[in-house]
């Protein structure tokens, strides 16, 4: 059972989160590294700017 969820994938990158929580979204840079955000919008925009 995965603690995480993908609530949505943008250039084939997934913004994922803690299930059950409303908080924090992650994006994967790479396998060691990640970058957080506060709200879904700004981590799409991220992404669609930097991939």
């Amino acid at each position: 059972m995965s603690i995480y969820e993908t609530v949505k994938t943008v250039k084939g990158h997934s913004i994922y989160r803690m299930k059950g929580s409303k908080g924090f979204y992650h994006v994967k840079v790479t396998a060691n590294s990640e970058v957080t955000f506060h709200t879904i919008k700004a981590a799409a925009a991220w992404i669609e700017n930097n991939f």
